[in-house]
């Protein structure tokens, strides 16, 4: 077995520059196992949660996208899963280099934890398919237990139903009716249970109704965000 031995001062910088070289070829060959051969998709984030928003918030996130691969990565379409999610991206990515995929949404009409998803296809066999999320909590400027009113009875019953309204605002709600168009078939009052925050609404069935009939009830309130409240209403009392 071959000896190296280094004298002095110049043997030992010698010594230090064969350690140094074989360092960086280590780290060198380290580095070309770790990048595969063809294209090699990695978007580390693939969900963000923008927590608790107003609804008709437009929310957007942009996804970072590596390629660590060896060739050119292919973005060949990103699909969200519904109308309300648009999307743009950098079709290709040169190996080493990153991209992005952008996620827009109009949660105009939601309520409550959202989660939607977009499909991204790719030219990593390995990854031919991911998907990313948008997560929020969508809350409303006026929050109801429900939004309609069903009866179903026999012709004689007499049925009550009721409606819990609640402000989501630190300003006071104010509600007032609009319109409602079943003052034959159905009584309707309101109630206010906490000054400015809650009121409940009730419904009772007159007791000779019979036969099925449909309308509605429109509040007015004070919030600029929902100006108008529309409850349905429909029966069927039938024997």
């Amino acid at each position: 077995m071959a000896v190296l031995r280094f004298y002095g001062q110049s043997g030992v910088v010698i010594f230090r520059f064969f350690i140094s070289l074989l360092i960086a070829l280590t780290l060198f060959f380290i580095d070309e196992a770790r990048c595969k051969e063809g294209a090699d998709v990695i978007i580390a984030e693939r969900s963000f949660d923008f927590g608790a928003i107003k609804e008709g918030t437009p929310i957007e996130h942009t996804f970072t996208v590596v390629n660590n691969g060896s060739s050119l990565l292919k973005i060949t379409a990103v699909k969200p899963d519904c109308g309300c999610t648009s999307s743009e991206f950098d079709s290709e990515i040169s190996p080493g280099r990153e991209g992005h995929i952008t996620l827009k949404m109009d949660t105009s009409g939601y309520k409550g934890r959202i989660k939607k998803a977009a499909r991204v296809f790719t030219n990593d066999p390995d990854n031919e398919m991911i998907l990313l999320y948008l997560e929020a909590v969508v809350k409303q400027p006026i929050l109801m237990s429900k939004e309609y009113v069903v009866f179903k009875g026999a012709p004689g019953d007499v049925l009550t139903e009721s409606i819990i309204i609640e402000a989501q605002e630190n300003t006071p709600l104010e509600i007032e009716t609009l319109d409602y168009t079943l003052d034959d078939n159905v009584i309707f009052s309101m109630e206010e249970i906490e000054r400015g925050r809650a009121y409940r609404l009730n419904f009772s069935n007159k007791p000779e109704l019979s036969g099925v009939f449909s309308g509605q009830l429109r509040l007015k309130t004070n919030y600029p965000e929902q100006p108008e409240i529309l409850i349905k209403i429909r029966g069927r009392f039938i024997g």
